[in-house]
């Protein structure tokens, strides 16, 4: 199986998504809230000579008229002293991921506190002018990113109404809630790749009060592994990782724009960590320093944002497949880019990208239905997957039915659960067809799931 080739943030319309995303990140603005005018105007001329387009205010009460009247892109709260009233004012801001706000800190007991009322990142006070505005960028991109892919689903679902009406529309919101059924089944995943065992370790122990299933990952190599045969949905990379964290960006990003990228900084690693934020990461956390908590957190606005992104996406990719003629008016619309191109094997390459690799694979598998009186039933696994697995069996499955699934891979022994989505035939490893059923896998605990994608990968590997 060959790695996932790079793919364009949106479709064949990337000439049109980068240049309104080039235009809004020019647009965007950025307001610093700080205790007096003459400290936050300071930082305020920092960002401007850089290029951003920054405002000051002091003082929580001008903070509130402003962020109402202005509706600035970024947030940048860098109050001073105990006590001081961020948490009045973060609450009382709105969706994090599309208006995200940056504290400017000191210390990792201050951070703990902001990230604790609202904050979505935090940077250290010391940090220079030319890193702050790193940082904003990134998280520009992101709040640009998702509020641009939430304008183009708009626009195009309007466009796609006047011309076809409600029956288009309605195949799409089916279609949503299937996608968001699979989402929720799926779940969300992290990977985590620290070739440092000791801070891996306490990183993941943190990760646990998410509740969400964690891969790992000690270099570029085994980062690109992984992507071959799962979706992962929000990256945590060390910025001191072996084979280099610009690498591992590139890659992640490489199989999926839309993937969530946080690097893990330690002491010695900021030059590395700013050419990842160059290269697409959304933040930087300062590491071992940020508590438990605080990374709990931050990962969980990042899959927020995450989730907004791809359903908005799925509203685009169906209604380019289902009203192409929607799609050539709203690019005519926009840009004066000529005759659009083909767009039915894009859109069906992208909708499908997300996708856990299926990897043929014969396994001897024990299924038990979770009914009474059910026997098990024998059969062979055809492929394998992250997400599930057909397998061929004489006593077929009726789509609905609970499993328990023991699959068998040399001396050792893998124990899933699941619901088998269909039956039918499948095609063997030898290109024959079989009777038996699919199963989509749910509930995975994070053990299995790292042994899981193991034995996937080395299947990919020996096929590739």
């Amino acid at each position: 199986m060959k790695p996932t080739q790079p793919q364009a943030p949106l479709l064949e319309l990337g000439e049109i998504w980068s240049a309104l995303r080039e235009e809004q990140l020019r647009a965007a603005q950025v307001m610093i809230v700080g205790d007096d005018v003459p400290s936050a105007e300071g930082l305020a001329m920092a960002l401007r000579g850089r290029g951003l387009t920054a405002n000051a205010v002091a003082g929580v009460r001008s903070a509130w008229s402003a962020v109402a009247a202005r509706a600035p892109d970024l947030r940048l709260i860098a109050f001073s002293g105990a006590g001081d009233p961020r948490g009045a004012l973060l609450a009382t801001t709105g969706r994090a991921f599309d208006h995200p706000a940056m504290a400017i800190v000191t210390g990792s007991a201050a951070a703990a506190a902001a990230v604790a009322v609202g904050a979505d990142d935090v940077i250290a006070r010391a940090s220079g002018p030319e890193r702050l505005a790193l940082r904003v960028q990134a998280r520009l991109r992101q709040a640009v990113t998702v509020r641009l892919m939430e304008r183009i689903a708009g626009e195009l679902r309007a466009e796609a109404g006047a011309a076809v009406g409600a029956a288009v529309l309605g195949t799409l919101e089916s279609s949503l809630d299937e996608y968001r059924t699979w989402l929720a089944a799926r779940g969300a995943r992290l990977m985590l790749a620290w070739g440092d065992t000791a801070l891996q370790s306490r990183t993941l122990d943190a990760l646990g009060a998410l509740r969400v299933p964690v891969l790992t990952a000690d270099n570029v190599d085994e980062i690109a592994e992984i992507l071959m045969v799962a979706g992962v949905d929000v990256a945590l990379v060390h910025a001191g990782l072996a084979g280099g964290v610009v690498e591992a960006v590139a890659a992640i990003r490489g199989a999926d724009p839309l993937v969530q990228v946080a690097v893990l900084e330690t002491s010695g690693d900021s030059e590395q960590t700013d050419e990842a934020l160059r290269r697409g990461a959304v933040t930087a956390l300062p590491m071992p320093e940020l508590p438990a908590p605080a990374i709990c957190a931050v990962a969980r606005r990042l899959l927020d944002a995450r989730a907004h992104l791809i359903l908005h996406e799925k509203v685009v990719l169906e209604l380019c497949r289902r009203a192409p003629e929607a799609l050539a008016r709203w690019r005519a619309s926009r840009v004066a880019l000529g005759p659009g191109p083909d767009m039915a094997a894009e859109v069906d390459r992208l909708t499908n990208r997300r996708q856990d690799a299926r990897v043929p694979m014969e396994l001897e598998v024990l299924v038990l239905a979770r009914e009474p009186g059910a026997t098990v039933r024998r059969g062979t696994t055809i492929n394998l997957s992250l997400g599930g697995s057909f397998i061929a069996c004489a006593e077929v499955l009726r789509a609905g039915t609970a499993v328990e699934c023991k699959v068998l891979i040399g001396a050792e022994t893998v124990y899933l659960e699941g619901v088998v989505v269909r039956q039918g035939e499948g095609s063997s490893v030898e290109g024959q067809l079989v009777s038996g059923f699919g199963v989509r896998f749910d509930r995975i605990e994070p053990a299995t799931l790292q042994r899981l994608s193991r034995i996937v990968r080395q299947g990919a590997t020996r096929r590739s």
